[in-house]
């Protein structure tokens, strides 16, 4: 996220989390010498077993020091957080369980405790899982080859309009919402003004897709 974006965020009143990335080395070095050199004012831990994913997660949260980050406005809080455990990797007929871990750092103006940027975060990811990487895997956002004028902005409203249809099928994956949607220009149509009756007039498909359009992944 830009540091004027930042800013503006600040000016209207409001808080930030900011997932620090591997595009941003200069602050992703200075965070991880912060923790390693820093000690956590409060850390909370996390451990659950879903489909079969075994998932520990800490937590932990570092004050920043005014001189470490002075170029990010009202930055107050640096969050590190790790998830470890074992998960199914490959195709079912193949399926090997393997270990990993995952580590990473979050900045933010709020002074939350460890529990609470715990849910935060996490409710991020649901976002992330629910309705971005739908777009970026299934309609294949991050390469549109669509960058002139306002046909980025179009096109993308088009995948919302896509997504936000295939949630009111009531349908378990995207795939199926396309199949459901084939050649039925004029339910997209009444679907877009308001005047459709889903639960009369489309009947569910009783296909269940491997991919569950609402899964999270974290």
């Amino acid at each position: 996220m830009p540091k004027k974006t930042v800013e503006l965020i600040i000016e209207g009143e409001n808080d930030y989390i900011i997932t620090i990335k591997g595009n941003q080395p200069n602050l992703l070095k200075v965070a991880t010498e912060l923790a390693e050199s820093s000690i956590a004012i409060d850390t909370n831990h996390h451990y659950e077993n879903l489909h079969g994913r075994k998932t520990t997660r800490q937590v932990k949260v570092y004050p920043i020091p005014s001189e470490s980050l002075p170029d990010w406005v009202a930055a107050k809080s640096l969050v590190e957080v790790n998830r470890h455990g074992t998960r199914p990797q490959g195709k079912k007929s193949r399926r090997q369980i393997v270990d990993y871990h995952e580590r990473h750092f979050y900045l933010s103006s709020l002074n939350c405790s460890a529990s609470k940027f715990a849910l935060l975060i996490r409710g991020h990811w649901s976002i992330e899982n629910q309705l971005h990487w739908v777009k970026d895997v299934t309609l294949n956002e991050d390469n549109c080859i669509h960058t002139g004028g306002f046909s980025p902005a179009n096109w993308a409203m088009v995948r919302q309009f896509l997504v936000s249809l295939a949630r009111q099928l009531h349908c378990r994956t995207l795939p199926e919402a396309l199949r459901l949607m084939a050649n039925q220009l004029q339910m997209i149509f009444d679907a877009l003004f308001e005047h459709f009756d889903f639960s009369s007039r489309i009947p569910m498909s009783p296909t269940v897709e491997s991919e569950n359009f609402f899964s999270l992944h974290n």
